[in-house]
This record gives structure tokens, sequence and C-alpha cells, in this order.
């Protein structure tokens, strides 16, 4: 066999890798600079950070379901934010505050809250998502109020809630069906059992 034919093989090495390269390139401009650059800046950051990022990025949301309450949000903010990665999930432990308005039935009180927030991220396409949905602590406690007993023809003006790791209070505003009108006002205690359910506490 001629020495030239033996040697093809060899030569054509260095030509398939240029392809290569020239594949790699075409696609990453196919992606744009922004994607790219956004690309190789996740790969560079650690887990612990990216789901810090988007434990951070929940204080965005306006909107959240309460069982039949729909909570409305003005301002949202979360700080001193903790996390703990454990593979596909993240624990993430925050304090919020924010205020805006719960909607339940005809009732419309506006809403003031400081809470510690413990709730779980999973991985997801976003990068890290709420594994069961945003602010878990706030979510458990307005539906717990919401569905506690009032007397007949009550309006529910305002709740100021705090929560402490499974333990609240609301204090709740109230308009009392009299003539005229009478505000009174209520301090409630609610507790977190091992389920993770919000409940008023017994006197």
């Amino acid at each position: 066999m001629p020495r030239s034919a033996e040697r093809a093989p060899t030569a054509s090495r260095p030509l398939r890798l240029a392809a290569v390269a020239l594949a790699l390139a075409a696609g990453a401009l196919a992606l744009g600079p922004g994607v790219l650059r956004g690309r190789l800046s996740a790969a560079l950051r650690s887990p612990e950070t990216l789901a810090r990022e988007a434990a951070a990025g929940l204080a965005g949301r306006r909107a959240l379901d309460a069982g039949p309450v729909r909570i409305e949000l003005d301002d949202l903010r979360l700080a001193e934010i903790t996390v703990a990665v454990d593979g596909p999930r993240a624990r993430v432990v925050a304090i919020a505050e924010g205020g805006g308005r719960a909607r339940f039935g005809d009732q419309a009180p506006s809403l003031a809250y400081v809470g510690r927030e413990a709730f779980l991220l999973e991985r997801c396409a976003a990068g890290w998502c709420a594994a069961d949905g945003a602010l878990p602590a706030l979510r458990g406690v307005v539906e717990a109020l919401a569905a506690s007993p009032r007397p007949p023809g009550v309006r529910v003006v305002a709740w100021q809630i705090r929560v402490e790791r499974d333990e609240a209070t609301a204090g709740e505003d109230r308009e009392l069906p009299e003539a005229p009108p009478r505000r009174a006002r209520e301090v409630r205690t609610l507790r977190r059992d091992a389920a993770g359910r919000w409940a008023l506490a017994a006197p």
C-alpha cells in the first residue's frame, strides 16, 4: 500500500477537529451573545448562589392563592436568605415583609405581614422553582384566618400578621353591624401542627 494512503487518516484528523470547532462556533452564534453569556455565568456560579437568587426573585410575586383566598401583594421583600442545597432540592429560610389585600367571599381586608418563611426549591427548566408555592407560612395563616368563625354581618377590615417558627399572631380589625357601624379589634394566635397546617390556637 502506498505511504500516502497510510497517512490519509492522520492527515484528515485536523480537518475533523476544525469542523467540530466551526460547528461549536456556529452554535454559539445561533444562541446569541446574551444567552451564551447567561449560560456561561450560570455555569460558573454555585448551586447555592443560583438557589438564593431564585428565592430572592420570589419578591416579585404579586398574587398568591391560599385555598379560597386570593392574596394580592403591593410589595414584598425577602431578607436574611439562607439556602441549603441537597441534590435537586434546596431548603430556603428567609424573613418576608410586605403588604397588600386578601380577598375571600365578599371580604377584602388589607394585609400587613412580617414573618419567617421556610420552603423548598426544586431544580426546574428555569433553574430553581418553589416546590409547593411561594410563602407557605403567609398562605397557611391567611387561609386559617379566612375560615375562622365570626358573628354574622361582621366585616373584616384589616389583618396584621406576624409569623414565628411554629406560631403566629394576627390582629384583626373588624367593622361590626351596628348603627352606626363600630370598629373593634381582636388579636388571634395560630399554631402550626406536625403536618404543617395552621389553625387557631385554643383560648
